[in-house]
């Protein structure tokens, strides 16, 4: 399994308030805490990473999203993405074991 890029690593930090990833067609909000768990799902076209975000706001609401980033293979910049979204079983399990290791379930 290869290593998540830094780019969207850096999107992710430990601890503070952080904001949505920006998009064209979303508003910006405050959350109290923003985490993000990935695989890789790339083809020969396309890079591509799937996951969960673990949002919780500031009343504690804790919420779980799932979202892509996704570039044409070599390009520079990852594009925020969560329509369309598919994803395999033995995607999905892998991700299902790496939110019950940070204990998001709790």
């Amino acid at each position: 399994m290869s290593e998540i890029p830094e780019e969207i690593k850096k999107k992710y930090p430990s601890i503070g308030t952080f904001n949505f990833p920006k998009t064209d067609k979303y508003y910006v909000e405050e959350v109290k805490k923003l985490d993000g768990i990935f695989v890789e799902d790339s083809n020969p076209v396309n890079e591509c990473w799937k996951g969960f975000e673990l949002i919780e706001k500031e009343d504690r609401n804790r919420q779980l999203r799932f979202c892509i980033y996704t570039r044409k293979r070599g390009t520079e910049s990852w594009k925020w993405r969560q329509f369309s979204s598919i994803i395999s079983f033995d995607k999905l399990k892998q991700l299902i074991q790496m939110i019950e290791k940070k204990k998001w379930f709790s």
